[in-house]
């Protein structure tokens, strides 16, 4: 391949980039643009960068919520027999969707993309559902660890009455966070309650399925690099390799095992050098996103609306701005305020904390 050609497949592969991402925070930051992904890019190991793009263009287009993408689902929802019984108006009407989330803003956005597609498809006003005896209904975009969820019913869960439905409703939800939830709240409901997700995907990312995960969940032979082995070996970290190579998770976010083991072997180098530059690394803080175990939570969902910081450092990590310290790192996709401050502390509700 001549030098024009490569050049041009580079422009190729980061005008897709561009694309799939162009909604991102549309409103409160720059627009992302060519020399955006570039950049972002060009922090990676060079003699990989136009497989890394490629593979990075390939998972995005696979995990980047858009809203249509948020606002088809729930449409659908309204409408879903299974849910309502057949009686759709009658069931909205007496469901009590609940506004109960502690920190972050997503429950409230989803609240109100969801009254649009009442009104829409029903034209039922949010404001009039809600009735003794009708279903619980909580809302948000994504769910990671199940932290959020558990910490907002834990404040509402004794007011639940007997024999109630509690409906979950995620875009996207992640199967440690289904279990995690059902050994913690469903427990402490009456046993004549029901407690359901709702999601269009339930991404694996329990250990014991770490082989075929839909995470970044790095192989065995990564730990050759002697930075990734010290980290591990400094902060003593408990984790259990990929031993399947061949895996690109049940759900194929990956285009193939090699392109897997690239996006891995790149965001976890990353990360390890970020941690490197910070003076006081939390216990949550993991190259592959924030989180208690392993190297980290390693999801690579995104939405239109923010990054989780359970997502790979390298992906959000960074202040535009900066040209030194734990912040001078340039990233893809900015989480909301990006300040010194929140990088450092505002992840400490790991669950998902959007």
């Amino acid at each position: 391949m001549t030098n024009e050609e490569y050049q041009a497949e580079v422009l190729c592969v980061t005008k897709s980039i561009v694309e799939t991402i162009k909604d991102y925070r549309r409103g409160e930051i720059a627009a992302p643009d060519v020399n955006h992904v570039k950049k972002w890019a060009a922090q990676f190991s060079p003699e990989c960068s136009l497989s890394f793009l490629k593979e990075i263009d390939y998972t995005l287009g696979k995990t980047f919520l858009t809203r249509d993408n948020v606002v088809k689902f729930l449409a659908n929802l309204v409408k879903n027999p299974d849910l309502t019984g057949g009686d759709h108006l009658t069931y909205w009407s007496r469901a009590n969707i609940l506004k109960i989330q502690i920190h972050g803003h997503s429950q409230i956005e989803m609240y109100g993309v969801f009254a649009e597609c009442l009104m829409r498809e029903l034209g039922l006003d949010i404001e009039d559902c809600g009735q003794e005896g009708g279903d619980y209904i909580y809302l948000d975009d994504v769910m990671f660890s199940g932290t959020r969820v558990r910490k907002d019913f834990e404040q509402f869960v004794d007011q639940i009455p007997k024999k109630s439905k509690i409906q979950i409703i995620v875009a996207v939800c992640h199967s440690a966070a289904d279990y995690y939830l059902r050994t913690t709240i469903f427990p402490r409901l009456d046993g004549s309650s029901i407690f359901k997700i709702w999601s269009v995907v339930i991404f694996e990312n329990r250990k014991y399925y770490k082989n075929t995960s839909d995470v970044l969940w790095p192989y065995d032979t990564l730990f050759a690099n002697e930075e990734v082995a010290n980290y591990i070996t400094t902060n003593s970290l408990d984790f259990a390799p990929r031993s399947n190579f061949g895996s690109v998770g049940d759900h194929s976010l990956f285009s193939s095992p090699d392109g897997r083991v690239l996006l891995e072997s790149e965001f976890l180098k990353a990360g390890v050098k970020i941690l490197s530059q910070m003076d006081n690394v939390k216990g949550f803080q993991r190259p592959l996103g924030q989180g208690f175990f392993g190297l980290g939570f390693g999801s690579m969902i995104v939405t239109y609306r923010n990054c989780p910081n359970n997502a790979p450092l390298a992906l959000w990590w960074g202040d535009p701005d900066a040209t030194s310290g734990a912040l001078n790192w340039y990233p893809l996709l900015p989480r909301k305020t990006y300040s010194c401050f929140e990088n450092i502390f505002g992840a400490i509700d790991f669950g998902n904390d959007w």
